[in-house]
C-alpha cells in the first residue's frame, strides 16, 4: 500500500469515473424529464396527480420515493454493471434504503424550513439562496455521518475492515472527497430541485440521489488508510 494519500479531488474523480455509465443514463433521463416538465405544453398538468399524492401523504410519500430511487434503481445498476457491484448487493441496497429514507424525510423537512425562511417563491434569486444554504450549510453538516456510513457500507459492513482502513485524516480523506464531489453534482442539481413545486422536490432529489448513492459508495471504498483502496 502506498503511504502517500490520494488527494480528495482524485478520490472523488475516481468515484465519478467508476459510475460513468450510470451517470450518463441517469442524467439523460433527468434532462428529458426536466425538459418535458418545463417545455412541453400541458406536461406539468399531467404530473399534478403525483404532486397531489406527495402533498397528501407527507413523509410516507417521501419513503416510497426514496425506496424507488435509492433502493430499486441502484440495485438494478449493481446487477447490470459488474465494475460497481458490491459483494453483497442486496444487503447493501437494504441498508442504503434505510439510510436514504431517514435522510429523505430530513431533507423534505429542510425543504419546508427553507420555504418558511425565504418563502415558497421559485424566482431565480430565491432558488439561488436556497441552493447556497442547502449546499454550504445543510449538506456540509450531514457530510461527516454520511461519509462514515458509506465508508462502512463500502467495506461490506465489516467493522474490522473499517478499523484497519480508517483514514489517518478523516476530514481530508473521507469527508472532503464527499463534499467536493457533492458540490460538483449538487450545486447545479439543487438549482433544478428548488425550481420545482415543493411536493415534487423530494422526487427530483431522489432521482439525483440514485447516482449520488452509487458515487458515495465508491468514495467510501477508495478512502482507505493512506488513500488507497484495498
Amino acid at each position: 500500500m502506498n503511504d502517500r494519500a490520494k488527494s480528495p479531488l482524485k478520490i472523488g474523480w475516481e468515484s465519478v469515473k467508476a459510475n460513468v455509465l450510470p451517470l450518463a443514463v441517469l442524467w439523460a433521463f433527468a434532462a428529458v424529464l426536466a425538459g418535458v416538465y418545463w417545455l412541453v405544453p400541458g406536461a406539468s398538468a399531467r404530473i399534478d396527480p403525483l404532486e397531489d399524492w406527495m402533498s397528501r401523504n407527507g413523509w410516507k410519500a417521501v419513503v416510497v420515493s426514496q425506496l424507488v430511487f435509492t433502493g430499486m434503481l441502484p440495485w438494478l445498476f449493481y446487477a447490470a454493471f459488474r465494475s460497481i457491484r458490491p459483494k453483497r448487493k442486496t444487503l447493501t441496497c437494504v441498508l442504503q434504503v434505510a439510510w436514504a429514507c431517514a435522510s429523505g424525510v430530513l431533507c423534505n423537512w429542510f425543504f419546508h424550513v427553507q420555504d418558511v425562511w425565504f418563502g415558497p417563491s421559485d424566482t431565480f434569486s430565491d432558488v439561488v439562496t436556497k441552493m447556497l444554504v442547502d449546499q454550504f450549510g445543510w449538506t456540509a453538516l450531514l457530510a461527516p455521518p454520511s461519509a462514515t456510513f458509506f465508508f462502512w457500507l463500502g467495506r461490506d459492513m465489516s467493522f474490522a475492515t473499517c478499523r484497519a482502513d480508517w483514514p489517518r485524516n478523516f476530514l481530508r480523506e473521507l469527508v472532503l472527497p464527499n463534499l467536493l464531489t457533492n458540490w460538483c453534482i449538487g450545486i447545479p442539481s439543487s438549482l433544478s430541485v428548488y425550481s420545482f413545486p415543493a411536493p415534487l422536490r423530494i422526487v427530483a432529489c431522489g432521482l439525483i440521489g440514485t447516482f449520488w448513492t452509487l458515487v458515495v459508495l465508491q468514495i467510501g471504498k477508495r478512502s482507505a488508510r493512506g488513500g488507497q483502496e484495498k
